[in-house]
């Protein structure tokens, strides 16, 4: 009996080692659900060779911002993540919620080449339900701390929408510490 459980189990083995597909497959069906925070929705180049990563050297498999967007959301199904805050470019994520309304929370995003948004206008689209969110805010990269008084109508205003607020921390990409970007 010993031995028919150990050959059992090593056939097992053997099938999972041949095709790792079948054990991917029981696993993702068994992935709970998760929620993502930070999730960018990029436009790309249209047109343009794709940005190669920095990391691996590899160029990316999206050539397009739709298919970025389609690959995205793919891999958020893939790993069960069922929301998801997105921030990027406003053209680019109201693409990204149209796409995928029940899974995307739009995020408010500000970086150091994004303006504060006007916040009657913010109001308006928290109110509309088109932001979920008011971030990411990136303010290291425009030289301010969290607690800049500039920041308070901002925070008033997330905290009488009860709406999350999301700050960027850290650093940002290698070399940043050095960029005159980021003071």
């Amino acid at each position: 009996m010993q031995r028919l459980t150990a050959l059992v189990f090593l056939l097992v083995v053997a099938a999972i080692c041949l095709d790792p597909a079948v054990a991917q497959t029981s696993i993702d069906s068994r992935r709970p659900p998760i929620i993502d925070m930070h999730l960018h929705a990029f436009h790309l180049d249209d047109g343009e060779p794709p940005a190669v990563n920095p990391v691996t050297g590899r160029p990316s498999a999206a050539r397009t911002s739709a298919e970025l967007r389609d690959m995205s959301l793919a891999e958020l199904e893939r790993y069960n993540i069922v929301k998801a805050v997105a921030s990027g470019p406003p053209e680019t994520i109201g693409r990204w919620r149209e796409a995928a309304p029940d899974r995307i929370m739009v995020g408010a995003f500000v970086d150091e080449a994004s303006p504060l948004p006007d916040l009657a206008r913010l109001r308006a689209e928290i109110q509309a339900g088109r932001v979920h969110v008011l971030g990411e805010l990136i303010l290291q990269h425009r030289g301010m701390a969290p607690n800049d008084p500039c920041m308070e109508p901002y925070y008033a205003l997330a905290e009488e929408m009860d709406i999350p607020v999301g700050i960027h921390t850290g650093i940002g990409p290698p070399g940043t510490p050095y960029d005159p970007c980021c003071p």
